[in-house]
């Protein structure tokens, strides 16, 4: 059974201005969330806040569980100088 990524219409926007090359590896990233968003790619972030991430490349991927069992919500995609920017510590290994 799949997953529904939704994003926020901050993430929206911050895929939209990527240059065609990361929007192309994103996007397959956003795919692969949807089949197993917690799969060995994907670190739990640091704090008190349920909040994950994905690497790819340079570019950090950032969600959350959504409000349904089967649902996540990315809130952030990022290159990893901005990512965290706002949110708790990076993850650990970051």
């Amino acid at each position: 059974m799949r997953f529904r990524v939704s994003l926020t219409d901050e993430a929206k926007q911050q895929r939209a201005t990527l240059a065609p090359d990361p929007k192309s590896r994103v996007r397959r990233v956003l795919r692969e969330l949807e089949r197993d968003p917690y799969g060995p790619d994907t670190l739990r972030m640091r704090a008190n806040v349920l909040r994950f991430r994905v690497r790819e490349d340079g570019y950090r991927i950032v969600f959350e569980p959504g409000p349904g069992v089967r649902e996540i919500t990315v809130t952030r995609i990022a290159l990893r100088e901005v990512a965290y920017e706002g949110l708790e510590s990076p993850p650990q290994d970051d």
